[in-house]
């Protein structure tokens, strides 16, 4: 990159995106100013930084450096993405120190937190013509007590997901929708635990909520109740259910996600229909899952195990990784001798 930088001027360059780099090694280089000159520190105005995921995570302290030099570095800066393509490695957080960067500026913020308090942060004026903000939320609790009372009138779009269940809702979620009175799109993606009215007069322990194109690549907790459609951009799910999931639920669950990665079952209730079908000498159709490469049934009944195993069922055509029990495989394998789960 330093010799691409150098070897020429880049009149019309606006935007750099450095991807799989190392914490250190974009500190290095945004510190560099023979890379970026005065004239780049205007110019830049979108920066997109993919943090490499390493076994020791960033400390807060080196957070705040990286994002203080982004800001240093760019002085025009309008767009910021941190940690489009992995995210989950790359979560930012200010619990011990706040980071003192402020930008009039940056109009769009794409970031990973590690708490809901460090979404705060990043909301408390700082940006003061923020427009848009998107937040991947390792966790959302009542771990600090930060201002979320101040109006956010430039705010239009705001994008809130998380995929760990929170009962914070109405205490810490709501005040903050509430600063944003001119909002025009919001994109909410959390499991909600709760005793009060959510939606209607009905009490909900949990639910999935979307009124558009879900653009996700995870869908949890999935049950019977699932109601279908097509998310082509899911690649990882989990089914769990206290009632049993038929074949037919399958059958659907493959033509809702068709390019489906990883899927784990949680279920411990045996199949009521399977008896039937086979004293009807029913057929049923095989199920195809064309890019599957991770199964999970570790925790589900034996009839889960010859849902997925039995070639009369089920067709695997990838070289797939299985967590199954062990125990329960050997039974339904015939101790791994049975044609039709070869």
């Amino acid at each position: 990159m330093e010799r691409i930088l150098l070897s020429t001027n880049y009149p019309n360059l606006s935007g750099i995106a450095l991807y799989h780099i190392q914490l250190e090694r974009a500190v290095h280089l945004l510190s560099d100013e023979r890379l970026f000159t005065s004239t780049y520190k205007n110019q830049i105005s979108s920066f997109v930084i993919d943090i490499k995921a390493s076994k020791k995570n960033p400390t807060e302290d080196e957070n705040i450096v990286l994002l203080t030099h982004i800001f240093n570095t760019f002085t025009n800066l309008r767009i910021l993405n941190i940690g489009p393509s992995s995210i989950w490695n790359q979560y930012l957080s200010f619990d011990i120190s706040r980071p003192t960067v402020i930008s009039s500026t940056l109009l769009e913020l794409y970031v990973g937190l590690t708490r809901f308090s460090d979404c705060l942060y990043l909301l408390d004026g700082r940006f003061d013509r923020l427009h848009t903000f998107h937040a991947n939320i390792k966790l959302i609790n009542s771990h600090l007590v930060i201002n979320n009372k101040e109006k956010l009138p430039n705010l239009r779009s705001f994008t809130l997901h998380c995929d760990f269940d929170t009962d914070f809702y109405d205490e810490l979620i709501l005040p903050l929708l509430h600063r944003m009175s001119n909002l025009e799109k919001l994109d909410l993606s959390l499991i909600v635990w709760t005793k009060k009215t959510l939606i209607d007069e009905k009490e909900y322990s949990q639910c999935h909520i979307y009124s558009y194109l879900y653009r996700l690549k995870n869908y949890n907790n999935i049950t019977n109740n699932f109601p279908g459609g097509i998310f082509e951009s899911v690649r990882r799910i989990s089914l769990f259910d206290e009632r049993p999931f038929e074949h037919e639920f399958f059958f659907q669950i493959a033509q809702s996600f068709p390019f489906l990665e990883k899927l784990t079952l949680i279920n411990q209730k045996p199949q009521n229909n399977k008896q039937l079908r086979k004293s009807k000498n029913e057929n049923l159709p095989i199920i195809k899952y064309s890019y599957l490469l991770d199964l999970d049934i570790s925790e589900a009944e034996k009839d889960y195990h010859e849902q997925f195993l039995f070639d009369t069922k089920t067709c695997l055509p990838n070289n797939i990784r299985v967590s199954m029990n062990y125990r329960l495989a050997k039974k339904v394998t015939r101790n791994f001798r049975r044609n039709t789960t070869r």
